[in-house]
Formats: C-alpha cells, structure tokens, sequence
C-alpha cells in the first residue's frame, strides 16, 4: 500500500485530505505573542484580518519531529511518498529527510520517498492532488514518483498582490518600492521559476492585474489548448477577484474544471490579503 504524505503549504482543502486520506505536517505561523501549527491552529481568515489591523507574521518550517510522527503513523504502508513545499522558498524539504533518517535508524520498514515540487501553495496543491489521483487509479509507486517529476516540469504559478506594503513587510521589498508603487497603484505579478519566487511584470490597477494573468496563461502556453486542465484560482480573502479571474479564464481559454481555493495562512503572511493566483499545468509537448 502507497501512503502520500505532503504539508500545509500545499493549501489543500480538508475535503481534498480527506477525499484522498492525505498525512499533512503543519508549517508554523508566529505572530509575535505565540506560535500556531498552519491550518490546525489558525486559518487564513484570522491571518488576513490581522494584517490589514497591522500586525505581521512570521513563518516557519515544519518540523522533523512533525514529520518523524507522520511517518510512524504509516504503518499501514509499505511505501510513503512525501510531496514537499518548494526547497526554495523553505526548509520543511529537509525537515522531512531529517526525519526520514530517524525513521530508518529507529527501525521503520516503509520505503520513504520525498521529492521537491519546486512549488508552492495551489500549485503545489494542484501536484499533489494529480498525483492523487494517479494514486487511486492503480500506479505504482515508482510511477507516481515518475508522475510527480513531469508534473514538476509543467506546473506553472501565475500570481498578483494588491498592496505592496505586505511584501514590505516580508522582506520581499524595498520601503521606497513600496511606497512609489502604491502611489502609482502597482500591481505586480510574479511567477515561481526553479522554485524561487520571481517577478515577471508590473500592471497599473487590479483589474488590469487580473485580465494579464489570463493572458499570460496563453502566452507561456506558445497558444496551446488548456481546455483540459484543471486550473486552481486561489485567493486571500477575496472570492469575488477570484471568481472574475475564473470567469476571464473560462471566456479566453475555454477551462471547465476549476478549484477555487484560499492562499493559506503561511503562503498568506508573507503576500497579505488580495493575493489572487492562477495555477495550472503547461499542456504535454507532443
């Protein structure tokens, strides 16, 4: 039996875990005072509102321990396969290989895999949920691995914040960036490339922001169809941006399948609310 592990980061619904009998460790939020285990603790919701009253928070990896329990509690499984959040933008990657060692040295039998999305929030989510998919249908565990790496290879992150005072806050920006482009009504779009964050281009005003994340899906595409994919259009705190970034996608790329979902709490602190994202895989060169 195959056991997929993965972590918070992921911005997975409970129905999705559930749906799919999905271990996640948690990544840690701090907001100065305490510390929270991410989606077990706290929730996006508090996180968004706490910002725009002024308060920040800080992140952390989940922790090897967090990870050494999940592991034990595979027992059932012969093979565990653990999809980790972006090595790139945190430690929990080795976190989990931290634990994979105590595993072993404790004796544990499962074979342990982990592989490295390069991906974060609802693109991670989006690999983890295919490959769940795949899990169910039958493959093997070596085909999920194999599965997991093309989809690695695919997956693209389309995302705009609406006040650039968050990313300030996070480190991710000057203070007179910041300052000239809310004067200005900037709104950045940024891309996750070798899984590191990366700016691509700046619109002036949100709606503008919203239209070019759809057309930037069909031109990172070179024009192919993504009438078969399933997107995610993910938010912080604002369904209403999220529908009209779903509809725009609908309208010009003729997608059906959509998962509108929340930017969770540790992704969420360091972007702010009005994060609105659009995750998708690049159709297979033929």
């Amino acid at each position: 039996m195959v056991r997929l592990v993965t972590d918070s980061a992921a911005d997975l619904s409970q129905d999705m875990i559930a749906r799919y009998s999905l271990k996640v460790a948690p990544l840690l939020v701090h907001d100065g005072e305490r510390q929270y285990r991410d989606a077990v603790e706290i929730r996006p919701k508090t996180v968004y509102d706490d910002m725009r009253g002024g308060k920040s928070f800080k992140t952390s990896q989940a922790t090897p321990e967090s990870f050494l329990e999940i592991f034990r509690s595979c027992s059932d499984a012969d093979e565990v396969l653990y999809l980790a959040f972006s090595s790139g933008l945190s430690g929990t990657y080795n976190s989990g290989l931290i634990a994979r060692d105590l595993y072993k040295e404790e004796g544990g039998k499962a074979r342990i895999e982990i592989v490295d999305t390069r991906a974060a929030s609802g693109a991670f989510g989006l690999i983890v949920y295919e490959v769940a998919r795949r899990a169910e249908a039958g493959a093997s565990f070596d085909e999920l691995i194999a599965y997991s790496e093309s989809l690695i290879e695919r997956i693209d992150h389309l995302f705009t914040v609406d006040d650039l005072e968050y990313l300030f806050r996070g480190g991710r920006l000057s203070r007179s960036s910041a300052l000239i482009g809310g004067l200005l009504n900037i709104k950045p779009i940024l891309s996750v490339a070798e899984g590191k964050l990366t700016p691509i281009e700046k619109s002036r005003g949100r709606l503008k922001s919203i239209k070019r994340i759809c057309e930037l899906m069909g031109e990172r595409t070179a024009g192919k169809s993504l009438k078969d994919q399933t997107v995610f259009v993910y938010h912080g705190d604002d369904l209403e941006a999220a529908h009209k970034l779903q509809e725009l996608i609908q309208e010009a790329h003729g997608v059906e399948t959509f998962v509108i979902g929340e930017v969770g709490a540790v992704i969420g602190a360091h972007t702010g609310p009005g994060v609105l994202a659009a995750f998708y895989l690049k159709p297979e060169s033929k």
